[in-house]
């Protein structure tokens, strides 16, 4: 995308307005990014080409590169020769590529493209995608293997690691069918292991609490996990969730009182997600209680979601035939959320909820990862994560060992 726009910006003979959209911010930037290296390895063009932050300039003729977000206040009512959207299927706000569009359509020969890896049949992305395959006015081309220039044992990899509907789709161009493609329904009933939940602290062993908290509408919920450094796998030691119940309301008092009681019971932390649980949290602490706060920004929320895929895919966890966990684990899908970053979702319901206790598995499940890799003299072995290291709410992230070492958490 960026050498077909800079290739227009230098050598077109007239001026032209490019307009390049895209998710967010940051995945916006990469445009810029890559525009920024592709000069520094042809110097003979940085004397015509001027990088700005939100702009990329031709100084012989004008042409320019307007870089849009959808997440930033911008004006759209332009009249672009070109317009550029980069990654469709991230891109939440319709009214932001309608618009693009909308100012393309104005222009006789104007120029669209659309750049985007595979999403879900059940959106608006695929009916945009439908349109242009069966289009006159569309060249419309798909690849559906993993790109040339990655490594073999990465790709495996990420095989490995992912499930077989979410791999198809981020490597191989497959789209799918949308809802509850985060764990493979396989791999959840491989992992019953257990008969009943456990109510005793098991010698050995180090606990967990993952709390999502609601006060109305969603349920609030409670998974306890227990890690074994020895074996270097987790189980589900207990959950519970709490419906909303007079006035729409959940009984927050229950809700403290049994994690205070789980949590003293079984010497365990409580891993919680800050939203609406100042008051618990702080009735906690004051009770001895350990809280440690996962903020729902995007690098948790990318973690959260990697570690739950992971322990589900390795068999690394057991779980006890809870029904409305297991409901709640065939419920998740993942979502992009920009450039490298992911999140757990699911349809809300009044009578399910939200995937709750799937949601505070998953809060728990990095921290419990963590546990599991310790070895008994309290180091910690050779896992999936190295850690040692904390975000600033405290939960251990890593790094994956590749030949890239890239950030894996």
């Amino acid at each position: 995308m960026a050498l077909a726009l800079l290739w227009l910006l230098v050598f077109s003979r007239r001026e032209l307005l490019i307009q390049c959209g895209a998710a967010d911010s940051d995945q916006a930037d990469e445009v810029r990014k890559a525009i920024r290296t592709t000069l520094s390895l042809n110097p003979a063009l940085e004397p015509y080409i001027d990088v700005q932050n939100w702009r990329v300039i031709c100084r012989q003729t004008g042409s320019t590169i307007q870089i849009e977000a959808a997440d930033a206040p911008s004006a759209h009512g332009s009249r672009p020769s070109v317009v550029a959207l980069d990654e469709l299927v991230h891109v939440e706000n319709r009214e932001f590529a309608e618009t693009l569009f909308d100012n393309l359509t104005k222009m006789a020969n104007g120029l669209g493209i659309i750049a985007t890896n595979a999403g879900h049949t059940r959106s608006w992305q695929a009916d945009w995608r439908e349109l242009a395959r069966t289009s006159d006015n569309w060249d419309f081309r798909q690849h559906t293997q993993p790109a040339s220039w990655l490594n073999p044992a990465d790709i495996e990899e990420a095989r490995r690691r992912n499930s077989p509907t979410r791999f198809n789709r981020l490597f191989r161009g497959i789209w799918s069918p949308g809802g509850g493609d985060a764990i493979e329904q396989a791999d959840i009933l491989a992992c019953i292991k257990r008969t009943e939940a456990t109510y005793a602290p098991e010698e050995g062993i180090e606990y967990t609490i993952g709390l999502d908290l609601s006060t109305k509408r969603d349920r609030s919920a409670m998974t306890l996990l227990g890690s074994d450094p020895r074996t270097n796998r987790i189980h589900v030691a207990l959950c519970q969730s709490w419906s909303p119940i007079a006035r729409g309301m959940v009984d927050l008092i229950s809700v403290r009182e049994t994690v205070e009681t789980t949590a003293r019971g079984f010497s365990a932390d409580v891993v919680y997600d800050p939203h609406q649980a100042g008051l618990l949290v702080q009735e906690l602490t004051a009770a001895g209680v350990r809280c440690i706060e996962m903020t729902f920004v995007a690098s948790n929320l990318s973690l959260m979601a990697t570690s739950l895929m992971q322990i589900f895919r390795q068999k690394q966890i057991e779980l006890y035939p809870d029904p409305q966990l297991i409901a709640d684990l065939q419920r998740l899908s993942i979502e992009e959320r920009g450039f490298n970053h992911c999140k757990l979702v699911a349809p809300s319901d009044r009578e399910s909820g939200h995937a709750d206790l799937a949601i505070s598995l998953a809060i728990a499940a990095p921290r419990a990862i963590e546990a599991a890799s310790r070895d008994v003299q309290g180091g910690n072995i050779m896992g999936p994560l190295l850690c040692g290291q904390s975000n600033r709410s405290g939960v251990p992230f890593g790094y994956r060992l590749s030949s890239r070492n890239s950030l894996w958490g």
